[in-house]
């Protein structure tokens, strides 16, 4: 039931988090009274992710040490895979290094990561990859803001990338696999820029100013943003990176423009368009790419040379943002 409200429909937008929490309360008093550890485990990660949602991270916090209390990964993991498709608890280690992060404790979150990655992460099965990038996925904006971008790379090879080819096959599905293009992409651009690889495929470049390669569906954003980023905030910041490196001027002016129309469409889904909740992780991800571009293309080195068919197509993202921030004052 967690799963079907994620992908909406069933209660309104605006209802939809209060409904869950509810569910998840229900939930932990039915399992702790059935007394199964499976179960209540399950059960208490479900509360401690839908708190996370809810930005009551102390709270979740709580819930997760509960969790630990009753969860082994070798005795639990696989049971709860069979029974609910992953493993949510071994999942809510990652939800709980993000809420450390937004509580400030960012020393705790660091030794949780390393701790995920050297413990939980190679006990899970390989075969399951939704599972190994549910747990893998929130973490790795941590590690990014800490320029590990090396380490996740070679995290999401072992247990996504190479364990997906083998076990799916290239045209196999995964509800992540919208993320890995993107991330393959923005892992090589934040190598090549930080000196550690001598150049990027040139095709990225022409992937990136084919919006039909970006654009995903709102429902799809959504479900990997309530993992901690938005593959469309992923595609908008490739965008903006290769826009620094592009030469060719009116190249770059289609890299800041499908930038610009990314950023403010993840930005919707991620604060709630409709009613619904801001997913907070996520948010963080969007908003200072969303602010960059938001500036820029109200400059004159943006405006400056566009003829009058450019200078349109300008205007519109400009109109883009000035959308948002009328709808945010009206709210």
């Amino acid at each position: 039931m967690s799963m079907v409200l994620k992908y909406g429909n069933v209660v309104p937008p605006s209802e939809q988090l209060s409904y869950e929490i509810q569910l998840a309360d229900s939930f932990v008093l039915e399992a702790k009274r059935n007394g199964d550890p499976v179960h209540y485990s399950r059960a208490l990660a479900m509360k401690s992710e839908t708190l996370h949602r809810e930005e009551k991270f102390q709270e979740a916090t709580e819930v997760h040490l509960e969790l630990k209390k009753v969860y082994d990964p070798r005795k639990h993991s696989a049971i709860i895979s069979e029974l609910y498709a992953s493993d949510r608890c071994a999942q809510d280690f990652s939800f709980h290094a993000i809420c450390c992060v937004h509580l400030n404790r960012h020393e705790e979150a660091m030794s949780l990561i390393n701790e995920i990655i050297d413990s939980l992460l190679p006990s899970m099965d390989l075969k399951n990859v939704h599972n190994s990038m549910c747990i893998l996925y929130p973490i790795i904006w941590v590690l990014r803001s800490n320029k590990q971008y090396k380490r996740i790379q070679d995290l999401l090879f072992k247990y996504t990338f190479e364990p997906f080819d083998e076990y799916y096959g290239k045209d196999g599905f995964t509800p992540m696999k919208p993320t890995f293009k993107g991330l393959k992409i923005l892992l090589d651009i934040d190598l090549y820029l930080e000196g550690s690889i001598d150049k990027i495929n040139e095709e990225y470049h022409n992937w990136a100013m084919d919006m039909r390669n970006l654009v995903l569906n709102d429902q799809v954003e959504a479900s990997c943003a309530n993992f901690g980023r938005g593959p469309m905030t992923t595609h908008a910041e490739i965008c903006l990176k290769l826009s620094s490196l592009e030469t060719n001027v009116q190249k770059r002016r289609i890299l800041l423009r499908n930038a610009s129309q990314l950023a403010c469409r993840s930005m919707e889904v991620i604060e709630g368009k409709d009613g619904g909740d801001r997913l907070y992780s996520a948010f963080c991800e969007i908003k200072p790419i969303y602010d960059k571009l938001k500036d820029f293309v109200e400059t004159d080195e943006y405006n400056d040379g566009l003829n009058k068919d450019k200078k349109a197509s300008a205007s519109v993202i400009c109109d883009c943002f000035c959308y948002r921030r009328a709808c945010r004052i009206l709210k």
